[in-house]
């Protein structure tokens, strides 16, 4: 079997890096197993709240980036990000 996780990130909260170590701490990390996929970062719009969780699109580029590389620092391999169209051209620009 196949298994994976994903973190529902919620960016007006700890930044990036602070999320993927608490990810990778607690069952999102990747092992050379062949059965593990890496993790995924579940970022869409905020549930709670500001749209883009009161970031602006330079802002959530940063903490996106700031998560992506701690998580492959600690893994050795990137993370799939998970998201829209739409969330991503609004919230990043691009």
């Amino acid at each position: 079997m196949i298994r994976g996780a994903y973190h529902f990130a919620l960016p007006n909260g700890a930044g990036g890096s602070a999320q993927a170590d608490y990810f990778v701490g607690h069952g999102g990390g990747w092992s050379r197993d062949g059965r593990t996929l890496p993790g995924a970062l579940d970022i869409e719009y905020n549930p709670y709240g500001a749209t883009c969780y009161g970031l602006s699109q330079a802002s959530m580029r940063s903490w996106i980036s700031a998560f992506l590389n701690r998580y492959h620092a600690l893994t050795g391999r990137w993370a799939v990000i998970y998201t829209t169209t739409d969330w991503w051209t609004t919230c990043t620009g691009n």
